[in-house]
């Protein structure tokens, strides 16, 4: 322990083998000090005097790079103005009309036509033969047409015939024409001029009918399938527009083959039931 170190602890200047001070400052040497592994340590310089604590602050983390913006697309060049629509196509004249639903007119007045012959050949049998009955009486309804001196289809009972076939037929017109040709002036002159002719036909059938010799159900049917289709056509014409065509010229003998055969039947189930 009394050896003296081989270093001034002051300065660090080696010490003279031997010496007690310090040959560079002048110290007194102490005796070495051994660290653990004893040795000895090399001189240190003195530590400077405590100051204030000094707070460190810590790293902030890494900013985050920003991702690059997305390339922004060049302004669109200004449009033009938008191009008139085309004209429409012209319409044939040929082509047939269609309304909303693509119903076609033509076809439906066809239909009216077939339709209302039905209802009118119905109405004149049913009321031919209930003034029939309310003339001669349910007990008489077995009499011969043909029979001269009996209650069968006379002058007078014609009349009735005519008069109740007439309201039987504008009945049954009424209920039909007024759907289709709706409450105009027009439709209600239609609808007039074919009841007036109507009960012409029924007037020259009772004024004639003498005349005529009907003496058999076969003749009757004749006479009565030759007024309907004289009165099919007329009435068929009154139906057809204003339009001129082949498919009016044809509409009419159908109509009127329609209810001349409409006629014939109920007038020949008629007295096939009073017989």
């Amino acid at each position: 322990m009394g050896s003296v170190p081989a270093f001034c602890s002051a300065c660090g200047t080696p010490a003279a083998p031997g010496g007690r001070f310090c040959t560079e400052c002048g110290a007194p040497l102490a005796a070495p000090a051994f660290n653990r592994l004893k040795t000895v340590d090399p001189p240190r310089a003195p530590l400077p005097p405590p100051g204030p604590p000094v707070h460190v602050k810590a790293p902030s983390p890494p900013a985050r790079p920003t991702p690059p913006h997305p390339p922004q697309a060049a302004p669109l060049p200004p449009q033009a103005a938008p191009l008139p629509p085309p004209p429409a196509a012209p319409v044939s004249a040929a082509a047939p009309a269609t309304t909303a639903g693509g119903e076609n007119p033509a076809g439906r007045l066809v239909a009216n036509i077939f339709i209302m012959a039905l209802f009118w050949a119905l109405a004149w049998a049913l009321a031919d033969f209930a003034a029939y009955v309310a003339i001669v009486g349910i007990d008489n309804l077995g009499f011969e047409i043909s029979d001269p001196y009996g209650m069968g289809y006379d002058l007078n009972l014609a009349r009735q015939n005519a008069a109740g076939g007439a309201a039987g037929g504008a009945l049954a017109g009424l209920l039909v024409s007024l759907p289709y040709f709706g409450a105009l002036v027009w439709g209600w002159l239609r609808f007039g001029f074919t009841l007036v002719f109507w009960i012409i036909c029924e007037l020259v059938i009772v004024q004639n009918w003498d005349s005529l010799a009907i003496e058999t159900v076969e003749e009757f049917l004749v006479v009565v399938g030759f007024f309907g289709l004289v009165y099919g056509a007329i009435f068929s014409m009154l139906l057809i527009p204003q339009k001129p065509g082949m498919g009016n010229l044809a509409r009419v003998p159908l109509a009127a083959l329609a209810i001349a055969l409409a006629a014939v039947i109920a007038r020949y189930l008629q007295f096939q039931i009073a017989a």
